[in-house]
């Protein structure tokens, strides 16, 4: 999955990776959206 958006987009990105990861791995959601925010920061 590749994926490119602006910071000004983060909202938009973490919806988008949030369905994504819920569709393959439903317990990892709330960890990996903190992950990436905190990689973003």
């Amino acid at each position: 999955m590749i994926v490119n958006a602006d910071l000004t987009h983060l909202y938009d990105l973490k919806t988008f990776l949030r369905s994504e990861i819920i569709s393959q791995h439903n317990s990892v959601d709330v960890i990996d959206t903190h992950r990436i925010r905190y990689a973003v920061h």
